[in-house]
Order: structure tokens, then C-alpha cells, then sequence
């Protein structure tokens, strides 16, 4: 059975894609390319390829179900809206939003509030997955509680996709998929990998946020932002 990693852009799906990949080839050194192969996207060319050809069994996709195999594990990350547009706002330069590079934070947050990204509204998106679809072999996490406990969930995760673990090989995954490692692999195959943004932490949307756009949010996002347990 197949399994999706899946997120709203900007929500911790790279970093996942590392964790998962660690812990499903424990004595390979992965780095980002050797990475693409085990949970290849589905919206790049190797990932369809490996979809349709059936011999990968992980997938990470910011797509919505209707795209998706219906008898599937699927895995959602959730982050917090206000992290979520300032990590879009951040990485505007080199991500799959280069047409805002020039774009100035307020006009940015305009068009993220308006749903004018890639990948639609944030809200939506969550919903898709989370209220409007009925999924038996569906779990959610956010991206606050991998950060908080990343063995506690890395360990939820195997469990659900079977995964064979020890405590030891959870501590070795969460460990090899440390930012400082992920970092030094990318400079070591000399790629061009943005890594996890300039700020993977949580609270970053305090450096780039007044009051006016915390109001505007929650006006547009608060019932899924309570929903699914963020305060303002």
C-alpha cells in the first residue's frame, strides 16, 4: 500500500520526507538526492514515474485528494497559518512562488490571504483533508508537535505505515535529520536545496506580524485555526 506524505506548501513536508527516509534505509547516508528517491514528489517528473511504475511505496504530495489513490495511507502535517505565510514569504525567492520575488511582506500576505498561491488557500487545503474527506488509513500531526516531540511522533508514524523500529533506529532518524546535518549534505552534494527555510522554529510570524494582519488571519482563518487547536 502506498502512503502520502502530505502538506500545505511551507509545513514541514521536507523535513518529514527526511524522517521517514531515515528511518526506512537506517544504514544508507541520506542526503537530499538519495532522499528524492525513497519519497519522490509526485509533482516531479521521477515521482509520477514512480507512482505509476509501483515500486516506491512512499509518495509526498501538496496536491488535494482528488488526485490522489483512494486506497492509500495518507500522513497530513498541519502548521500553523501565521508561520505557514512568513516561511512562503521567506523562501518567495527560489520556491515554487518566484512570480512574488519582488514582493513586499504586506502585499505578499494579500495574496496568500486571497488564496492566490500555488496550492490555493491554506484553510481550504487543511479542510480538503481533514473535514471534507473520509479516510480510513488518514493520521494528522502538526508541525508544532514533531518540533515539540519528534521521536514521540516519528514513532505514531511508523506504527501506522508498519514500519519496522527500535527505539535505537527512531533516535538515529530523528538525529540524521537534524537541520546542521541536512545542511552539511546538501553543501557536501553541492545542490542548490533550500533546506527548511530560514527559519524552521516555530513563532517566527512575531518577526513580520502587526495587529492589523493578525485580525485580518483570524478573520479569514480563525475557525480552522481553533479548530485545529492555535490561539491567537
Amino acid at each position: 500500500m502506498n502512503t502520502f506524505l502530505l502538506s500545505y506548501p511551507r509545513s514541514g513536508n521536507t523535513w518529514l520526507r527526511f524522517l521517514v527516509a531515515n528511518l526506512l534505509c537506517p544504514e544508507e547516508t541520506v542526503g537530499w538526492n538519495m532522499m528524492e528517491k525513497i519519497v519522490p514528489d509526485v509533482s516531479q517528473p521521477s515521482g509520477c514515474e514512480a507512482l505509476q511504475a509501483g515500486s516506491t511505496q512512499f509518495f509526498k504530495s501538496h496536491y488535494k485528494a482528488n488526485v490522489m489513490h483512494r486506497h492509500a495511507r495518507f500522513i497530513y502535517i498541519y502548521r500553523d497559518a501565521r508561520d505557514v505565510a512568513v516561511s512562503f514569504y521567506e523562501s518567495r525567492h527560489w520556491s515554487e512562488e518566484k512570480r512574488f520575488a519582488e514582493t513586499e511582506w504586506k502585499e505578499f500576505f494579500e495574496h496568500f490571504l486571497s488564496g492566490e498561491l500555488l496550492f490555493g488557500a491554506w484553510d481550504e487545503h487543511v479542510k480538503h483533508w481533514l473535514f471534507y474527506e473520509t479516510r480510513p488509513h488518514l493520521i494528522s500531526l502538526s508541525y508544532e508537535q514533531l518540533i515539540k516531540d519528534t521521536a514521540k511522533e516519528l514513532k505514531k508514524i511508523a506504527q501506522f505505515c508498519d514500519i519496522p523500529y527500535t527505539v535505537r533506529l527512531i533516535e538515529k532518524a530523528v538525529r540524521e535529520s537534524e537541520y546542521s546535518v541536512l545542511k552539511r549534505r546538501a553543501e557536501e552534494e553541492e545542490g542548490e536545496h533550500q533546506l527548511l527555510g530560514k527559519n524552521a522554529q516555530t513563532g517566527n510570524w512575531h518577526n513580520h506580524f502587526d495587529e492589523e494582519d493578525e485580525e485580518r488571519l483570524w478573520n479569514k482563518f480563525g475557525e480552522t485555526m481553533s479548530w485545529l487547536g492555535y490561539e491567537r
